[in-house]
């Protein structure tokens, strides 16, 4: 929930989840007669200022204008249950590479030995797309792709999508210490910026498209990339099956254009009205022509386009956003969308994280708090309760994604041979 307090050019806003809240606001003693008031109905601590939130970490850099979000300990901890230690693991440069997933690959659909199901089961298969999907809502973004490929296969995972979860969580372990950078805007009167695409019907089993939108604080520039802020980020399968790749690239444009009406007047509320139409950015051309026109009759080939979807033209024509094209090359919403390359990858990344990644050398001290070993000393009892739980597919698998072929010890060091 969101609570507005305004009493002239001062103001308060408090978010509040289930428990927890935290308060904005330019009118320190306000706020103190807040927290007063709410003391006579509620127990409330002042915690001071903000450091971490429903376990996100909070880092204000008001010499460089942005704020940090990350969330390393909930991931080395999901590290830990899996047995990856940042300085023995395979690091890879992305969560997923060019394989093409199906749910003919799942245990029952390909009719897996019992051996080969007993392993699929043991693994628990919901439990770490659970937690990696609570990462992907918060703070990495750049995992979205990743997530939505691999959740088609909650119901039926086979070894693939066992081996792909594995593989995303070692991306993630390895790149704990990364966070989601926030930078401030030029102006308060351009804080909204949506870039929209769709990987038109790539999907194997159904044919729908995947849509991707993303939502900046200030302008877009793919000429600065670490000068922007993404803080809204959703990915979704087209209900049907599109007839064209021009109907594919309408869904994130409505989807952009309905966010963009909805978050204004909040805007607007809280003292922050926008001026000028909201950018929204996307790389096809025929929607844009399209979105810009007073009618879509005056475009042939439109008529089997959902007229919901026109919702674009109506926002255009009324000045509440502009539709601007981009380049495929410089569009970060393909992050959400497909995989093409791990150069491609790094550079929208950079687009969306706010920020270039550094691969630095982490301390382990934290992945193994048990420090029990086993008798031939190398291995740690974090590793012994892996092997009891996984059974022997993962027998001195330190990486956790069963690869066999070589030890733990001759790993270290190594980065694993990513999909170009």
């Amino acid at each position: 929930c969101l609570f507005i307090k305004r009493d002239g050019d001062k103001w308060t806003i408090m978010l509040l989840y289930v428990d927890d809240f935290i308060v904005f606001t330019n009118d320190k003693p306000g706020s103190a007669d807040l927290l007063l008031q709410l003391n006579k109905h509620f127990k409330t601590t002042d915690s001071g200022g903000l450091k971490h939130f429903l376990n996100i970490s909070v880092t204000r850099n008001s010499g460089g204008r942005y704020v940090d979000l990350c969330q390393e300990q909930s991931i080395l901890e999901l590290g830990r249950d899996f047995n990856l230690h940042t300085t023995t693991m395979r690091r890879v440069r992305s969560p997923i590479g060019k394989e093409r997933y199906s749910k003919d690959q799942g245990g029952k659909a390909s009719n897996a030995s019992d051996e080969i199901m007993t392993q699929i089961i043991e693994f628990e298969f919901r439990s770490p797309m659970g937690r990696v999907g609570y990462f992907v809502s918060c703070t990495r973004p750049d995992v979205l792709y990743a997530f939505k490929i691999l959740a088609q296969f909650l119901n039926d995972p086979g070894m693939p999508h066992i081996h792909a979860v594995m593989r995303v969580i070692r991306y993630l372990v390895g790149t704990a210490n990364q966070p989601l950078r926030l930078h401030a805007p030029a102006s308060a009167q351009d804080l909204l910026a949506y870039v929209g695409d769709s990987d038109d019907a790539n999907n194997e089993d159904h044919r729908r498209s995947l849509a991707t939108v993303f939502g900046y604080i200030g302008v877009f520039d793919p000429e600065r990339p670490m000068s922007m802020g993404c803080w809204y980020w959703k990915n979704f399968w087209t209900p049907w099956v599109t007839s064209s790749s021009c109907e594919s690239e309408m869904h994130p444009a409505a989807l952009a254009t309905k966010h963009a009406m909805y978050i204004r007047p909040l805007l607007s509320e809280i003292g922050f009205a926008q001026q000028n139409p909201t950018p929204v950015i996307a790389d096809s051309r025929s929607t844009i022509i399209i979105s810009k026109s007073d009618h879509p009759g005056r475009h042939k080939g439109t008529k089997h386009v959902e007229r919901r979807l026109f919702v674009t033209q109506q926002a255009q024509l009324a000045g509440i956003i502009n539709m601007i094209h981009c380049s495929s090359e410089d569009n970060p919403a393909d992050l959400g969308s497909t995989f093409k390359s791990i150069a491609n990858f790094e550079t929208l990344r950079t687009m969306v994280m706010g920020h270039e990644f550094k691969q630095e050398p982490m301390s382990i001290a934290f992945i193994d708090d048990d420090t029990d070993r086993s008798a031939d000393g190398n291995t740690s009892q974090g590793q012994l309760d892996a092997k009891n739980k996984y059974g022997k597919r993962y027998n001195g698998d330190v990486t956790g994604d069963g690869a066999e072929g070589d030890s733990p010890r001759d790993r270290s060091g190594k980065e694993e041979a990513d999909d170009e």
